[in-house]
């Protein structure tokens, strides 16, 4: 039973007093004090937060750490203050435009609950100012807001969910929400810069200048000032052991060639001497940021190299030394975080043979890759639609094979509403890992493919609505470093924009009914066209995709994609049909649009060729 009152120390002090009421009443406990209801606690903090406080400061400080019982002691009291002064005013983690933000809870993934000081971790700007302003997100009632509209005079604000339902609130009782985590450490650049007689790095896919001229682009865009910065750490050799050998971890510490076990790859992957420690802030930056949007709620993207999905238990390949992505998805599994699935969706054009190795028994995570095969001929080779997962972890690794390069927008979207996101919905993850490769995008020098920045940030926005948006998006390749910047600031401002429909990470609302969504599929698929003509460059609005998440399309949606993409698909969703029975709506549509693109197909080459004899 709940005691009916308790009173802690807090750092400045003073005392607070804990004072649980039969239905929820207010007490006042003299003069000093007033009676605070609806505590805001996060688990394993040192502070509580209050969502309306009759004192100034929106939190204070305890001297112990509050205990999980405690924590349940507070759920539905209300809470009555003591003070011999007011609480400390310790100034707050500041949001975008320097306005003061809750600061996040301690790291669920890391060994000690917490990052030491000096060893990077959360870093966000100091600021005062007000509270909240026009374009912040702030929680309410367990419901994410933007506020869209200030009535000074007032002090008060009107606030829009994700769905436009819009209220009025009391800026006095409004905190900005943690604001997007952004990864990155200028440390990751030193690896593969020359140390004279090496390489010439200027002419390596993989080298320093994607992410610091990435980086560089996003500050000049003002996107880096909009998120919490969340800085890069040297990861625990325990945390790289969870999946590589320590012969492998030994020998990237020792820059041996060996490490990339890979002929053709050796020769473009240098081991200089800034290699070990970049390749150690990667994975701690990815498992980080992990950390940091489990604890919020709130998505995130990390900005790391060398890449990480080619790496093998044993062995680096394809520019990758340590499987960046893996890792955290292994520690977010490890940790007492409320994760149990993991989906890892892989959107590089070449396929994770890495993280299909890492997972491929294991039913926790489940892996979707989207990558060129070319019948063995595309790297790594490996990826085949076969490949479906091992023992228990039989259907949960997916691997979508697109037979040819020259993929673009309407192939990516016609594979996510038709494979990916019934297949996602159905194993409903509790965290989403991307590895986010733009070797996809059009001029890109390796994967000559076309997917646009609309494309990526349309399958961005897709993502975001499972897990409750608790959704990391890690960089893998993009050579094309204007291509690159271009992609990834797309997705980023995707992240930014994006309004989670549930609160704080938990609850939220469920998904749509897998078996409608996939229905749709089939019976609009064939009928998918708008006003206009020509099949148009641009990207696709899918016939199952959410309002709004695309432009319409010119004529018919799939106009000129090549039939073999659909066949494709209806191949993928026959191997996983046993596992995964939702995909048989699927499976009519896209026979339908295979037969229509291939019958157009056949009268462009009659046309092509009478064209020829005429001529």
């Amino acid at each position: 039973m709940s005691p009916e009152k308790v009173t802690l120390p807090l750092a400045d002090g003073g005392t607070i007093t804990l004072v649980g009421l039969a239905g929820g009443g207010v007490q006042k406990e003299g003069c000093d004090g007033g009676t605070i209801r609806a505590v805001k606690y996060l688990p394993g903090s040192r502070t509580l937060w209050f969502p309306r406080t009759d004192v100034a400061g929106a939190g204070v400080d305890l001297a112990p750490p509050l205990s999980e019982a405690l924590a349940a002691f507070l759920n539905g009291h209300s809470v009555s203050h003591n003070l011999p002064h007011p609480p400390s005013t310790t100034p707050l983690p500041a949001s975008p435009r320097g306005r003061a933000s809750p600061e996040p809870p301690a790291s669920p993934l890391s060994p000690a609950g917490g990052r030491k000081a000096g060893d990077g971790g959360f870093r966000e700007k100091s600021g005062g100012g007000a509270k909240v302003g026009v374009g912040d997100v702030v929680l309410v009632k367990d419901q994410w807001y933007r506020v869209v509209k200030e009535m000074s005079c007032w002090n008060r604000y009107e606030l829009e969910a994700g769905g436009g339902h819009r209220v009025w609130r009391d800026g006095k009782a409004l905190e900005p929400a943690p604001r997007v985590s952004l990864g990155w450490d200028p440390r990751m650049v030193a690896h593969g810069e020359s140390e004279g007689p090496a390489p010439d790095i200027l002419t390596l896919p993989e080298r320093p200048d994607r992410c610091r001229c990435l980086w560089e682009h996003l500050e000049a865009e003002g996107i880096v000032e909009q998120c919490a910065r969340v800085e890069g750490r040297v990861a625990d050799k325990d945390e790289i052991l969870a999946f590589h050998t320590p012969a492998h971890f030994e020998r990237v510490m020792a820059r041996d060639p060996a490490a990339v076990d890979d002929p053709t790859n050796a020769a473009t992957t240098p081991l200089t001497e800034g290699t070990p420690i970049a390749a150690r802030v990667a994975v701690g930056c990815v498992i980080d940021v992990t950390t940091r949007v489990l604890a919020t709620g709130r998505p995130g993207v990390a900005i790391v190299r060398p890449p990480g999905h080619h790496a093998e238990r044993d062995r680096g390949m394809g520019f990758c030394l340590f499987n960046n992505v893996a890792l955290a998805a292994m520690a977010a599994l490890r940790a007492n975080a409320g994760v149990s699935r993991v989906l890892v969706l892989d959107w590089d054009i070449h396929h994770g043979n890495g993280i299909q190795q890492a997972f491929y028994g294991n039913p926790a995570v489940l892996y979707i890759s989207l990558h060129v095969r070319a019948g063995g001929n595309f790297y790594p080779g490996t990826g085949m639609l076969s490949e479906v997962g091992d023992g228990k972890g039989a259907g949960f690794n997916v691997n979508i094979p697109w037979r040819e390069p020259g993929v673009g927008d309407k192939e990516y979207q016609l594979a996510f509403d038709a494979v990916v996101l019934p297949v996602a919905r159905g194993f409903n993850p509790d965290l989403v890992l991307v590895s986010a490769g733009f070797d996809a995008a059009a001029g890109d020098p390796l994967g000559m493919c076309n997917v646009s920045a609309d494309g990526f940030a349309r399958m961005a926005r897709q993502l975001l609505g499972l897990a409750r948006g608790r959704v990391v998006f890690a960089l893998e390749g993009g050579y094309s470093i204007d291509a690159l910047c271009a992609c990834a600031s797309a997705v980023l401002l995707a992240v930014l924009a994006h309004l989670p429909a549930g609160g704080g990470g938990a609850g939220g609302d469920e998904p749509p009914a897998l078996s409608s969504r996939a229905a749709s599929f089939s019976s609009t698929l064939n009928s998918t066209t708008a006003p206009g003509g020509g099949g148009g460059g641009g990207s696709p609005r899918s016939p199952v995709s959410p309002a709004g998440s695309g432009g319409p399309p010119a004529g018919d949606a799939y106009a000129g994609m090549p039939a073999s993409s659909p066949a494709v698909l209806v191949d993928v969703c026959r191997v996983l049909l046993p596992y995964w029975p939702c995909l048989e709506a699927s499976i009519p549509g896209l026979e339908e649009l295979e037969k229509r693109l291939k019958r157009d197909e056949d009268v462009a080459l009659l046309v092509a060729r009478r064209q020829m004899f005429d001529g």
